[in-house]
């Protein structure tokens, strides 16, 4: 026979205990201590049995209410054996009153089914419209749930739509009607999100969202459902295999109407962009305009084509003159020539070639600075003040002088208005 160590026995029994796995025991609690590390110790007990039980500090958030000796309650969670102590005690997970272990043990039981399945993952959650026009509610028309839903929307978001499917939210029948509503919505496909849930309660009272049904038809919905059971303390199956989590009615018809706040300012934000822009490009215009106005050139339209014909009128002359000296050169030269007849003929048709040379050469350059003189008065006549008044535009003077700004006017001023075919006179009032 084989002979143990104290801790290679202590491992073998830890290791038997801990096959049994978790479980469910009622009892009676006594000897209860909330100690200051914040650990709860307590022991269960029957007519003729008792085990110790500890409450570690990271699960006694999940006890919902104070425990007190003397009173039967359903434990639920997994021996251990505590070599320090040298005894068996339960490692409790959670704590409830005598009479609702059952309902717990499903919502546990069906909860790690469903986890385990991926229902829960959020790859699997539907994004939430980010602004919804229609939304559908699957609750009861007799609860608080429905008037705090539609109270909210439309004081805060009057021009959404709101559908109403009225159905059970408690008793045998409720989780079935639940699931019918869920699928009307998916097969009609008229709206755009929507809201299950109802009003606080027990666990009895809140169980048909606790149900496996009503869990997979909102996990196969391909409408964004946001689950609102009850208050903020209070966690269903739905909760988890939903969309989006809302703590109560009130608060998921909130997040709705954030979305479409959230909408409405980066519209906002939008439309602001586009007025600065706007802004800045009419600034920008105007300085233009003002440039165009303070230029030489537009306060003295024919100064460049004067100056062009000036150019012209020089060429002409200089040219004129040119052929004349050759003209008056090639004369001399046959005056003072004696050749024979046909060397002077010759001559004679050379001159007049010549001649007729230079005058090509003359006309052509007369052309071609002509056509540039054209080419400058048509752009000229584009910016002349005359063709913009054709355009529609004004020029406003008072004693005048040009007036570029309203704030220089005041009532009854006189002023001139000079339309491209006349002025006319006219006196300021008050708007």
């Amino acid at each position: 026979m084989k002979t143990y160590t104290v801790s290679e026995l202590v491992n073998i029994l830890n290791k038997n205990i801990k096959k049994i796995g978790q479980f469910l025991v009622e009892g009676e609690i006594s000897n209860l201590k909330y100690h200051s590390s914040q650990h709860i110790y307590f022991t269960i007990k029957d007519s003729n049995s008792q085990i110790p039980c500890v409450i570690f500090r990271s699960r006694r958030e999940r006890i919902l209410f104070k425990l007190e000796d003397g009173k039967k309650y359903v434990i639920y969670g997994n021996f251990d054996y505590w070599a320090g102590g040298g005894r068996i005690q339960i490692i409790v997970e959670n704590v409830f009153p005598s009479g609702m272990g059952e309902l717990t043990l499903k919502f546990e039981m069906l909860k790690k089914k469903l986890q385990e399945e991926g229902l829960f993952d959020d790859e699997h959650k539907l994004s939430l419209p980010e602004f919804p026009q229609r939304i559908g509610v699957v609750t009861s028309l007799e609860g608080a749930a429905v008037r705090d839903i539609i109270s909210v929307i439309k004081k805060r978001a009057p021009g959404v739509e709101i559908l109403i499917r009225p159905t059970l939210v408690q008793g045998k029948d409720a989780a079935q009607d639940i699931v019918e509503a869920i699928r009307e919505f998916n097969e009609f496909d008229n709206v755009d999100v929507i809201i299950v849930g109802r009003g606080g309660g027990s666990l009895e009272d809140i169980w048909s969202f606790n149900e496996e049904i009503v869990a997979r038809a909102i996990y196969n919905s391909k409408i964004p459902i946001i689950s609102a059971v009850g208050h903020e303390i209070d966690f269903t199956i739905s909760d988890f295999v939903s969309d989006v989590r809302a703590a109560t009615p009130t608060a998921a018809a909130e997040i709705i109407v954030n979305l479409r706040s959230e909408m409405f300012k980066k519209i906002e934000s939008i439309e602001m962009i586009i007025v600065n822009t706007v802004g800045n490009k009419i600034k920008e215009a105007n300085s233009r305009v003002s440039f165009i106005e303070r230029s030489y050139i537009l306060r003295n339209p024919l100064l460049p084509i004067e100056k062009k014909r000036a150019t012209l009128d020089y060429l002409e002359e200089k040219g004129t003159k040119e052929l004349m000296k050759r003209i008056r050169h090639f004369k001399t030269v046959l005056e003072r020539t004696k050749l024979p007849e046909p060397p002077i003929r010759y001559l004679k048709e050379n001159l007049i070639e010549k001649e007729r040379y230079i005058k090509r050469f003359v006309v052509d350059l007369l052309n071609k600075k002509g056509r540039v003189i054209s080419s400058l008065a048509f752009q000229l006549n584009d910016l002349s003040p005359n063709n913009t008044l054709r355009r529609g535009y004004t020029i406003v003077k008072k004693e005048s002088q040009i007036i570029k700004s309203s704030k220089r006017l005041k009532e009854k001023d006189k002023i001139d208005i000079t339309f491209y075919d006349g002025d006319v006179g006219a006196e300021i009032i008050p708007k």
